[in-house]
């Protein structure tokens, strides 16, 4: 009987080349409280308290112009270390910029 093999492919990051991204750190998205894993290729995000890990793009960062979206590159972080383990520090050195749009129509 043969044994189905099921192979995740690696898909690039929409804002990899734009940003000269080589996948050798893990990037932080500070607006959007999350990060990159650069060595399971895929994101981690906060949901329900518990850190949550896709090798897909979060539904939530679907759309963005990624020309416009900060991001961070961890700097002294382990790329085999999980980068959730560093959001305290990153999180208070990068904070997340609200705006808010006032339109009247």
């Amino acid at each position: 009987m043969r044994r189905r093999v099921i192979s995740h492919r690696f898909r690039p990051a929409p804002w990899a080349v734009r940003r000269h991204y080589n996948y050798n750190r893990h990037v932080y998205f500070p607006d959007y409280h999350a990060f990159y894993d650069a060595r399971r290729h895929g994101y981690v995000y906060r949901h329900g308290g518990r850190w949550i890990f896709t090798q897909v793009l979060p539904s939530f960062m679907v759309g963005l112009n990624w020309n416009n979206v900060r991001i961070q590159y961890l700097q002294g972080v382990p790329v085999n270390a999980y980068p959730q383990d560093y959001y305290d520090t990153y999180a208070s050195r990068y904070p997340a910029v609200s705006f808010h749009l006032n339109v009247n129509l």
